[in-house]
């Protein structure tokens, strides 16, 4: 299992990430996300760390 981690100083709001894991993301007013502390699954957190445009998110070891 993972946890993400996202650089909120990267994040661009593009919103993919919620896409593939809802509740592993929250968004502040300005569209930025952070995230939950939910745990995933190794190839879903992995995915949303590959498809990060602006490769904020980055997928640990929980």
């Amino acid at each position: 299992m993972k946890r993400i981690v996202i650089d909120g100083d990267l994040c661009q709001g593009s919103r993919e990430c919620a896409g593939i894991a809802p509740a592993a993301v929250d968004f502040d007013d300005d569209g930025i996300a952070a995230a939950t502390g939910t745990l995933l699954a190794d190839d879903v957190a992995s995915q949303m760390e590959s498809s990060c445009p602006s490769m904020a998110i980055t997928a640990t070891d929980a």
